[in-house]
């Protein structure tokens, strides 16, 4: 859609989803995103395409996107359930369950397809990928993939070991890669389909403000950020040695925690 190309995924989504003719957003080889009315994936070496979908809601670690006026027939189960949150993590944690639809008012059932058919007055939140937050990143859980490419060789033994070697070195790390019963950092964004595999795709950073109160005092913070100008060369072990040590040096205003 026209010439103009965006630097960040979240620039380029935004303008998307403000455009009523664009159906996704496709990032090149030279890692600009661009809109595109197209909304059916073509392979493509160095490329990856973000498809528009409906509206999202994310619940029990999972995106799912929302169908309006639309029902799944097929069911996974006979229980009908009166509430919604119940329903969406029910079905998360079922193999076979690809979505819940909302069958009469406070009513929700579980169903074995994402195929909908329209219904008047009905909604379906159709199950996506399940993403979770890890090293002050979000990562995407793609089972049955893996990425083509290894960043290193070392094999981790558990998936935290993993998620944390690779966001220490998130300029060149694209994600994590279980294969073999081993979690292994991966590059590039090339992803094909692994029968036994399971690929955990990073994302945007987490940007968190939030308070915590420690030694009659207020803290802010602020993730990912850090703070210029330290005090000494020590580091502590645990927040709470470190905020204490910080409360007993006037020239401390604050401390920092970094990966490892």
């Amino acid at each position: 859609i026209g010439s103009t190309t965006y630097k960040t995924r979240n620039a380029a989504l935004k303008a998307c989803a403000k455009n009523s003719k664009c159906n996704g957003v496709t990032k090149d080889k030279t890692k600009k995103y661009a809109l595109y009315t197209g909304s059916t994936p073509r392979p493509g070496n160095g490329v990856i395409s973000y498809v528009k979908q409906g509206k999202s809601y994310t619940a029990s670690s999972t995106v799912w996107t929302v169908k309006s006026n639309s029902v799944v027939s097929k069911d996974y189960g006979t229980t009908v359930y009166t509430d919604l949150s119940k329903a969406l993590k029910a079905c998360a944690a079922a193999s076979g369950c690809k979505a819940v639809s909302k069958v009469a008012s406070g009513k929700y059932k579980l169903k074995a397809s994402s195929s909908t058919t329209t219904s008047k007055g009905k909604t379906t939140y159709i199950q996506g990928s399940s993403v979770t937050t890890s090293n002050d990143f979000y990562w995407t859980e793609k089972s049955g993939y893996k990425f083509d490419n290894k960043l290193a060789t070392t094999a981790y033994t558990s998936k935290t070991k993993a998620l944390t070697a690779c966001a220490s070195k998130s300029t060149t790390c694209s994600g994590v890669t279980k294969t073999g019963g081993k979690y292994y950092i991966m590059k590039g964004s090339d992803i094909t389909a692994a029968s036994g595999s399971t690929s955990w795709v990073m994302g945007d950073r987490v940007e968190i403000t939030s308070y915590m109160i420690f030694a009659n005092r207020a803290w802010s913070i602020h993730s990912p950020y850090t703070l210029a100008g330290t005090v000494d060369k020590k580091t502590y072990t645990t927040m709470q040695k470190a905020a204490d040590a910080c409360m007993k040096n006037k020239k401390c205003l604050g401390f920092t925690r970094t990966l490892r």
